[in-house]
């Protein structure tokens, strides 16, 4: 279940990023409403499934099987946000970095306290 609820939450991290370069409306199946491909556009409308716009066409995938990715050493991007006023181009950087090679990563050192992140959750 945690591993569900994680995925769930690296796939809107990913729309977030993503949905910030498109500009283009998408119509959810489940609402008949048109919203703007973010992440409070996607929970309001309650979707069970990715959108379309989303959809790689499987010609374009190179293999349908899963990859073997136990013998890497993959983490998640940490952007720390401590040093933002000092070194803010190096910041921006891993920012940029992230967003594009990744689509998604985690900030450290934001400021915004516990309480409010747990009521964003609920």
């Amino acid at each position: 279940l945690h591993f569900l609820s994680s995925l769930r939450l690296l796939l809107l991290l990913f729309l977030v990023v993503y949905g910030k370069e498109k500009k283009n409306k998408i119509m959810t199946e489940e609402s008949g409403k048109t919203e703007l491909p973010g992440v409070k556009g996607l929970v309001d409308a309650d979707i069970a499934e990715v959108p379309r716009i989303f959809h790689y066409p499987s010609s374009t995938l190179s293999n349908t099987k899963p990859s073997d990715i136990s013998g890497l050493n993959l983490t998640v991007p940490i952007i720390d946000l401590r040093e933002i006023d000092n070194e803010r181009s190096a910041v921006v950087s891993k920012i940029k970095d992230a967003a594009e090679n990744w689509g998604f990563f985690q900030v450290i050192n934001h400021g915004v306290p516990l309480s409010v992140l747990e009521e964003i959750k609920q």
